[in-house]
């Protein structure tokens, strides 16, 4: 996790530049459910606004208050290869002013038929055997 602090207003600004930016939607239908849980205290994210972001398609997901779980709804477009992805977690508290964000070099099958993924948001940063940088831990269930 790597956290900037940044004024109100700062923060206000990051949050209204997110929510402006168009959401992904699904291109055939409703596609099929994916839930993410996420293992961040709900005290410590307070009255943040959680983003997460799609860095195989370059589009935000999800841009709302933190959950313990997040349900997104994909389309073909996520799940073909495999499903694979490289997503980005963003938290911005306006009080006090934190802009958090996970990222991970390693791309993770992500995307499949109504899967639930367990992510593990981590304190620090770690970089394995590779040299590869990894913010998060994802477990996935069937």
């Amino acid at each position: 996790m790597r956290c900037k602090e940044l004024s109100t207003p700062g923060i206000e600004q990051r949050i209204a530049e997110y929510a402006s930016k168009p959401r992904y939607m699904p291109t055939r239908g409703l596609g099929s459910t994916v839930s993410l849980r996420f293992d961040l205290d709900p005290a410590w994210a307070g009255d943040g606004t959680f983003i997460v972001i799609s860095n195989r398609i370059n589009q935000t997901l999800y841009v709302g208050p933190y959950a313990p779980e997040i349900a997104l709804n994909i389309g073909p477009e996520l799940t073909s290869q495999d499903g694979y992805d490289n997503l980005e977690f963003r938290l911005l508290r306006p009080t006090p002013g934190l802009h958090c964000i996970w990222a991970t070099d390693p791309g993770f099958p992500f995307w499949g038929n109504a899967r639930t993924l367990d992510i593990c948001l981590m304190v620090e940063r770690s970089i394995d055997s590779s040299g590869l940088i990894h913010g998060y831990h994802v477990q996935a269930h069937p």
